[in-house]
């Protein structure tokens, strides 16, 4: 009886091979993400289609091209820049999770969920809800479902409570008549910049409309 090897092919493996290249039927890493982390709709697509499109609607490219500078027109390009940020941020924490790239878009809540949690103690709940924002304002561009419900509600709320103490600014002096009356006193009224400021001032303490619309 005769016997017979079956040759195999050698492989060559370098210094930037990763471990588990060495061992027969380990898992492959875990690649970059295919979700698009642009503000428009078929952002990283090829086809001029949605990026979520289940439907399968197919819409001509100039159409597209408008759709695109639409949506994107409905956030300021500084609120873009901001959102863009927490989206790269959010991806990097799925990957180092090894969260599943079917769960990271549309987000799943648990996902969701523990990626607000990870700033738990180091955030403050307005930086929580300005992510959480970002991921959705991300959905809508993208056309995708927002799964996030009442757990991810309770917990922006845990980081909110359990934002580190440094992060709470003693209440400031509140403004009083008195200081009106003084403020009024050392103006000079034939001056139409220091007529401005205590008009200005007269307005912010009797009807409080938001500060920044007395400061652009």
């Amino acid at each position: 009886m005769s016997h017979t090897r079956t040759a195999r092919a050698s492989r060559t493996y370098t210094q930037n091979t990763p471990p588990s290249a060495h061992i027969p039927g380990a898992p492959k890493p875990l690649t970059h993400r295919r979700a698009p982390t642009h503000f428009r709709p078929g952002a990283g697509l090829a086809a001029a289609t949605f990026h979520h499109n289940p439907r399968q609607i197919t819409l001509s490219k100039p159409t597209l091209v408008q759709l695109e500078k639409t949506i994107k027109a409905g956030w300021a390009s500084s609120t873009l820049k901001g959102y863009s940020a927490v989206v790269e941020r959010y991806i990097k924490f799925c990957v180092s999770e090894r969260i599943p790239e079917v769960d990271q878009f549309p987000a799943q809540e648990l996902a969701l969920c523990a990626f607000v949690a990870k700033g738990a103690g180091q955030l403050a709940g307005g930086t929580a809800r300005n992510w959480i924002a970002a991921l959705k304002a991300w959905h809508t561009a993208q056309n995708a479902p927002w799964l996030g419900g009442t757990r991810l509600q309770y917990t922006v709320k845990g980081v909110e409570n359990l934002r580190p103490k440094s992060s709470r600014k003693p209440a400031r002096v509140p403004v009083t008549r008195d200081m009106l009356r003084c403020l009024h006193k050392t103006l000079n009224f034939e001056s139409s910049f220091d007529s401005a400021v205590y008009a200005a001032a007269c307005v912010l303490f009797w009807d409080l409309p938001p500060t920044r619309c007395l400061t652009r």
